[in-house]
């Protein structure tokens, strides 16, 4: 079993300093055990947080006494995301305690692998309540007989082992079948025309019969001004 270790904090601490030193503050508290401000390494928390989660019974060692207990709880720094604070349940023998504990699917489910659907989890977590050396890791959900569309799964099929109840209502839906969406496949319009290459007029492209007008024009305008320049010569020489 995994063990942690703490000590007594004094509350005339700066919670900021332990912090920085490499340690964090946190609260042991339970049944017969009354609320404790205590201390302990970040790091140590971190390893054993990542082992155990919260619904995992660990050794808790504090002032040359061990106990089993729980992670309660965890306040997280709200930039960094790393655990600033923790809550610690202890446990006293014969008590039974309430925690959430992760659901998994156990199996293939027919529909997925017959007919393409998809498998939705509706619930990630249940509410279960036991003996702390009864309590699983996760419970798990049989999904080998959801063979259509639409096919579910509920709590009241989620295998728990001996001496844990789960509190959830029975009808309450963990995971269901769900047909996937066609992709409509996009026509035209009937009434869209279609694009012709041959009206598209380049700028600075011209069709032939305007660049015949133009070279006509150029030409009568030359002509235009030769005559004139006659008639003037003509006039001069008179």
């Amino acid at each position: 079993m995994n063990s942690l270790t703490v000590t007594t904090r004094d509350t005339d601490t700066d919670t900021d300093s332990l912090r920085e030193d490499g340690q964090m503050p946190a609260v042991l508290y339970g049944r017969d055990t009354d609320s404790t401000p205590v201390q302990l390494r970040t790091a140590e928390f971190l390893k054993l947080w990542q082992e155990v989660g919260g619904s995992s019974i660990f050794k808790l060692e504090w002032d040359d006494d061990t106990k089993p207990a729980l992670i309660q709880d965890v306040d997280l720094h709200p930039v960094t995301d790393q655990p600033i604070h923790a809550d610690f349940l202890v446990l006293e023998e014969g008590q039974k305690v309430t925690v959430d504990v992760p659901v998994e699917t156990a199996g293939t489910a027919p529909a997925v692998k017959n007919l393409g659907g998809l498998l939705v989890q509706v619930m990630r977590t249940v509410e279960i309540e036991a003996d702390p050396e009864n309590l699983p890791d996760v419970v798990e959900v049989d999904v080998t007989d959801l063979e259509e569309f639409g096919d579910q799964a509920t709590v009241d099929d989620i295998t728990s082992p001996d001496g844990v109840s789960i509190l959830e209502d029975k009808k309450d839906v963990v995971v269901l079948i769900e047909e996937p969406e066609e992709l409509e496949e996009l026509e035209p319009e009937e009434d869209e025309e279609e694009l012709d290459f041959e009206d598209i007029e380049v700028e600075g492209e011209k069709d032939e019969d305007e660049l015949e007008g133009e070279g006509g024009e150029g030409e009568s305008e030359g002509e235009e001004a030769a005559e004139g320049q006659e008639d003037r010569g003509q006039e001069t020489g008179e």
